[in-house]
């Protein structure tokens, strides 16, 4: 199906921003203005957090699928209240704008922050969030949380602490997968559950390598994702990781994204386990830490992760950093490959 953007109605499209006339405001009517121009396409900046940004040139017809396969997931009907609460360079905040015309939407805009609910004029019935606006919303402002029926989060990923937070709160939550290059969202998840449930004329597969490959309607050609998987019968699949975050320990493969959700409990700064090269091994695990703290707290991180992951896959070394390196929108550039002297 292709959807006619031209021919959907926006004329019950309305803005609501937090305060009068932001800065910010400039960059959500910039995409408005943008998609409504003459064109058959839009162009959208990646994030840059597996290289540099680039641009891609996306179909506004693909745009437009995108946004009415959310509509119909979700049941959000003309009227609908949404939050966009993201920075509109991203994918995420620039679909939440595209959605809202498309559907028809009162759209509320917050500056974008970690705290998004700070300046909250709810209830709404929409949102979408990364998983630190989320885990901020529900420890800062629960009730405001409770006021939103359904939220989606993606972005980053979620923590074994978060999802146990989603899972028991009000709203609807909803965990998502996607990428600037499949339009956001393909595929979505309940907390807790690990499996992802494809959005409809979405298929996926994966090469001889295990790497995750997805072909949509909405889409003008496949997607080849950096991200290694596991399909299961029912076409439902399971992210196990990036396969160039993946670390070779003397033949054993060690994937650390599922490592650092559950040492999220452990650790409170922010932090991600890579690789540092081994003579006899090739690589090790090392954990890379954002501030400093003293030996003793190293030698306890350390005997405690030796305990969760087991000899050969805990990190064999804490490494602190001052500040990492992060994207545009908030993710960590991840280093590889680190020489211990």
């Amino acid at each position: 199906m292709i959807f006619d953007c031209t021919a959907n109605p926006t004329g019950e499209f309305r803005l609501d921003f937090s305060q009068s006339v932001p800065e910010w405001a400039a960059d959500v009517m910039s995409v408005r203005d943008r998609f409504l121009e003459p064109g058959p396409s839009f162009e959208v900046r990646t994030s840059g957090s597996t290289g540099a940004p680039k641009l891609i040139i996306i179909p506004k017809a693909s745009l437009c699928h995108s946004a009415v396969l959310t509509v119909r997931t979700f049941g959000l009907q003309p009227g609908t209240r949404a939050l966009l609460c993201l920075p509109t360079a991203g994918i995420g905040g620039l679909m939440m704008v595209i959605r809202a015309m498309i559907g028809r939407w009162h759209l509320t805009c917050v500056g974008p922050s970690l705290d998004p609910l700070a300046d909250f004029l709810g209830p709404v019935d929409f949102a979408a969030m990364t998983p630190v606006q989320a885990l901020r919303s529900i420890e800062n402002y629960p009730n405001r949380w409770n006021q939103i029926r359904t939220v989606i989060i993606g972005g980053a990923p979620v923590s074994e602490r978060l999802e146990r937070m989603l899972a028991e709160t009000q709203p609807a939550c909803f965990i998502t997968y996607g990428m600037t290059e499949t339009i956001t969202h393909i595929a979505i998840r309940k907390p807790l559950d690990s499996l992802y449930t494809t959005l409809p004329g979405v298929i996926v597969s994966t090469n001889e390598d295990g790497v995750l490959r997805i072909t949509a309607d909405h889409l003008p050609f496949p997607v080849e994702t950096t991200d290694l998987a596991s399909i299961g019968p029912d076409g439902r699949f399971e992210v196990l990781g990036r396969a160039d975050n993946v670390i070779n320990s003397g033949g054993v493969k060690i994937h650390p994204e599922p490592m650092e959700a559950k040492a999220e409990e452990l650790i409170s700064q922010p932090f991600y386990i890579t690789s540092a090269v081994h003579a006899e091994f090739g690589q090790v695990p090392v954990l890379l830490l954002e501030g400093d703290i003293s030996k003793e707290q190293k030698s306890y991180l350390l005997e405690r992760l030796l305990t969760m992951f087991g000899k050969i896959a805990s990190p064999r070394f804490v490494i602190t950093t001052p500040k990492f390196e992060r994207t545009e929108t908030g993710k960590i550039k991840r280093w590889k490959n680190i020489k211990i002297n």
